[in-house]
């Protein structure tokens, strides 16, 4: 009953040093394919997409379209899960396009963090003027210049006249 008992509390003590595939700062979140969204891949607002580090989020979008240029503000959140520090997506790799590939004015914002710690997460805020012509939407970020972007679909806007 003794060695029964260390057992158990050996087994239990193990436990504690079982590497997790999340820490409490990194929820885990289920990860979907993209849709076509008027002819392009895309994936779903607050729906992770796959990245060689971790995964790329847009977690929420506002549509302003009450001034003399439709805003889109877009939540970003990076999802580190290597065991070494990244650098947040910068501006280059990101950006707002129709799917025409007319593509929005970057306005502001930014990351609230640089440099992603280990297994952790960084986010930001980002407006961009949405293109005169207006249409649906995407987010694109652009993980390896050669390669196919990410996109996420961020919403439509209503066309208006170039200023």
């Amino acid at each position: 009953m003794i060695g029964l008992g260390a057992l158990c509390l050996i087994g239990a003590a193990l436990a504690v040093f079982v590497p997790r595939d999340h820490t409490p700062e990194t929820p885990a979140r289920k990860v979907y394919p993209p849709d076509l969204v008027y002819g392009v891949l895309a994936y779903d607002l607050t729906d992770p997409a796959p990245t060689t580090y971790g995964s790329f989020t847009a977690d929420a979008v506002h549509l302003d379209e009450s001034g003399s240029v439709a805003e889109v503000n877009v939540s970003l959140t990076v999802d580190n899960l290597q065991d070494g520090p990244i650098a947040v997506p910068t501006l280059d790799e990101l950006r707002v396009v129709n799917t025409d590939g007319a593509e929005a004015t970057y306005l502001g914002g930014g990351w609230h963090d640089s440099i992603v710690r280990a297994r952790s997460s960084s986010s930001g805020e980002f407006r961009f003027a949405a293109p005169p012509a207006g249409g649906m939407l995407m987010l694109e970020y652009r993980e390896h210049t050669d390669g196919t972007p990410i996109r996420v679909s961020v919403g439509y806007s209503l066309p208006r006249s170039a200023s």
